[in-house]
């Protein structure tokens, strides 16, 4: 634009498509092609789905053990299996049921040199697991990122009842509704599971409603399944939730992931009224001059229209009891404002005393002298913190613009406060913008 900042129409199909096309070339050396109209995939929920993958496979793999997973439904940028080949070093069968998905996917892999490391198989609808694996393989995992909706209706419903999304809508009718929603699809391949029982050491797939969650556990119980687990994947103004399951006894998924997802949960919202007076910008000028005042860092990780987030580390609670220090010092200050203006013709008339011009300066030399050794135990105590790089509170902030109000969370990280002084801050932001 005029004032040099570079802006991408997110409303534009191809602008984003663009975008994606750019970022699979710059970040991962993958040239990528697509069909007109095709589902256009957004990197990083790819990438969050893949890399909880990867935590899952570690709970027992071995430096040796080569990894070979199952796309079901490889879409026609067969995006999964080429980042999971080029990224991670998998291999990986992708299958597709659409004939020009599937066409434009084996494109794809031929365009990047992987045929050796990825498999593109055109299945039949309705097939999902069995008769689409290779018989006598063990694979790892099977990863799935279903339709949501129940048909094209149930799509156009949704979208009224929620706030405009800020991508251009993207895909065809296959690829985002199927008969029951992601709820029949799903069971389905639990159904299959059963069938194929451990040639899948681990079964997942990538939801897109959190109400799927819970009849879906349920169906897996009724399995009796060995052990599943689940995580949620946030990624700007995206949620999506993670199932995975298996049948290996020797594997505990939800023991392997209990700690994790509980320290992740701990966060803190608060809703600000926008107005004339209040705007996003002046919101954010306010955070920050806080945030300098009580000497906690503040590291800007990203801002867009609409959108910042930052991340605060505190060397200490400098925030508990602020309100009452602000009165007590504003307290103070008029107190020796009012005594030193009755105290000055005395300093004036004793001038003159001698003995008294002594006694000043030894008393100041005396105070001099204590304001040194204050100063210097203090940098001293300052770079004993920092060398030892101990933080009372390390926290993301996120404010985000919701249209006629702003939303401000904190979700705690770490640090030796623990998880109630992220909330204490919040406490003292609020207690701000009264």
């Amino acid at each position: 634009d005029l004032s040099g900042k570079v802006k991408l129409n997110f409303k534009d199909e191809g602008a984003v498509w663009s975008l994606t096309k750019s970022l699979l070339h710059k970040d991962f050396n993958l040239d990528v092609n697509i069909v007109e109209g095709r589902l256009v995939p957004t990197l990083p929920l790819r990438m969050n789905y893949l890399l909880w993958l990867e935590d899952l496979i570690n709970m027992y793999k071995t430096e040796e053990h080569s990894v070979l997973g199952v796309d079901i439904g490889a879409g026609a940028c067969c995006i999964y299996a080429l980042l999971a080949s080029r990224y991670f070093s998998w291999r990986m069968l992708a299958t597709e049921i659409d004939p020009e998905n599937y066409q434009c996917a084996i494109d794809n892999v031929k365009r990047n040199k992987l045929e050796t490391d990825i498999e593109v198989k055109k299945v039949e609808e309705g097939t999902y697991l069995c008769g689409a694996l290779n018989e006598n393989i063990k694979y790892d995992f099977c990863m799935c990122n279903p339709p949501f909706f129940g048909d094209d209706r149930e799509s156009k419903r949704r979208h009224e009842l929620c706030s405009e999304p800020r991508n251009a809508p993207s895909g065809t009718n296959v690829e985002l509704a199927t008969k029951g929603g992601e709820i029949s699809f799903v069971k389905t391949i639990i159904d299959d599971s059963t069938k194929v029982f451990n040639s899948i050491r681990i079964y997942t797939v990538m939801l897109g409603c959190k109400s799927s969650l819970s009849p879906l556990k349920d169906y897996l119980k009724q399995k009796k399944v060995a052990s599943y687990a689940t995580t949620m994947f946030c990624q700007g103004r995206t949620t999506r939730w993670g199932l995975a399951w298996t049948y290996d006894l020797t594997l505990d998924l939800s023991t392997g992931f209990k700690p994790q997802n509980k320290k992740q949960s701990v966060s803190y919202n608060y809703s600000v009224p926008l107005s004339e007076s209040l705007t996003f910008l002046l919101v954010e000028q306010k955070l920050l001059d806080f945030f300098k005042k009580l000497e906690i860092a503040s590291e800007i990780e990203l801002r867009e229209e609409g959108i910042l987030i930052m991340t605060l580390k505190a060397r200490s609670n400098t925030w508990v009891n602020s309100r009452r220090r602000r009165r007590e010092e504003k307290r103070k200050a008029l107190l020796q404002s009012s005594q030193s203006n009755e105290d000055n013709p005395k300093l004036i008339n004793d001038g003159s005393s001698e003995g008294s011009s002594k006694n000043e300066v030894v008393t100041s030399g005396n105070v001099s002298k204590r304001t040194c050794d204050t100063k210097e135990s203090s940098v001293q105590k300052k770079l004993k913190t920092e060398q030892n790089d101990v933080y009372y509170l390390v926290a993301s902030l996120a404010l985000k613009d919701l249209g006629n109000e702003l939303n401000l969370e904190i979700i705690y990280l770490n640090g030796n406060g623990g998880k109630d002084c992220s909330h204490q801050l919040l406490q003292c932001i609020k207690n701000e913008f009264k």
